[in-house]
């Protein structure tokens, strides 16, 4: 005859298993944090030098934009850009690294405009992709304090908020396209007599100690608090009505990017015994 287990029991039975399951995870855990528990998590970075090579690769979000003709066909596009500097571990504790260097962020802008045939008296609509400088240059300051936890001995990870101080080089300037008598026009502010602005960011990513560099790879998310760069536009000679428009534009200057940072290892010397 067949034993019939209550429904109850195998309830219970389940909930051990579970509970065995998860001490047994956390025992894990507790083991892997203790054989660590010797030396702080941010030793490892004493074998290396302090300068590292950086490198970025970002994804700018598009710029806001206000017109005041609606049938006017014009699109910021976000875009991509590579990002090089160098960072430095300037001070270490038991679990934080604190950082700092220089980062050069070249920017652009990409631009989508449409011209109807109505706008412009041709026959066909046409549209244009047109890459622009901006005229803007920045250089970038951060501050990190990266906290670091121990995966091996090999690995690391890493959460790492911060924020920078930004320094920019700008006098303005101004782009524009034409078709047929037809033409968008963008006039950048001059924002010289403002060089200074800050963003905020979070970062996440993984150390790998090879034996001669360590490795980083990350993720960034930065978050500017001010505009950094602002314009006017104009449209000017269409044959539809209105024929002359104008609006305004500004860049966020918020980003995400994917970062490789390459510190490299010390030497050990040995000293020659004197005979």
């Amino acid at each position: 005859m067949k034993e019939v287990i209550p429904y109850n029991s195998m309830v219970k039975t389940n909930n051990i298993t579970h509970l065995k399951t998860a001490i047994g995870l956390l025992l894990i855990v507790v083991f892997t944090q203790s054989s660590f528990s010797q030396e702080s998590n941010t030793a490892f970075l004493k074998d290396y030098f302090l300068v590292g090579g950086f490198t970025q690769y970002t994804h700018n979000f598009n710029y806001s934009l206000f017109l005041e003709d609606p049938t006017v066909n014009l699109e910021f596009l976000p875009y991509k850009t590579l990002q090089f500097g160098v960072l430095i571990n300037v001070y270490q504790t038991k679990r934080f690294n604190f950082k700092t260097g220089l980062i050069f962020k070249p920017r652009t802008n990409v631009k989508r405009i449409v011209f109807t045939a109505a706008q412009t008296g041709l026959d066909y609509d046409l549209e244009l992709n047109t890459l622009g400088s901006g005229g803007l240059k920045l250089k970038e300051f951060p501050m990190m304090a990266e906290y670091i936890v121990p995966i091996s001995k090999k690995i690391k990870w890493s959460v790492t908020p911060g924020f920078s101080i930004n320094w920019m080089k700008d006098y303005g300037g101004g782009e524009g396209d034409i078709i047929n008598g037809a033409g968008v026009f963008v006039f950048y502010d001059d924002l010289s007599n403002k060089p200074f602005f800050f963003d905020i960011h979070i970062g996440t990513g993984f150390y790998f100690l090879l034996n001669p560099f360590l490795l980083q790879i990350g993720f960034r998310y930065s978050k500017s608090l001010t505009p950094v760069e602002t314009g006017e536009i104009l449209v000017d000679n269409f044959q539809t009505v209105p024929n002359s428009s104008t609006g305004k534009m500004k860049e966020s200057g918020d980003y995400y990017g994917i970062s490789l940072a390459v510190f490299i290892k010390k030497r050990n010397k040995k000293r020659k015994k004197k005979q």
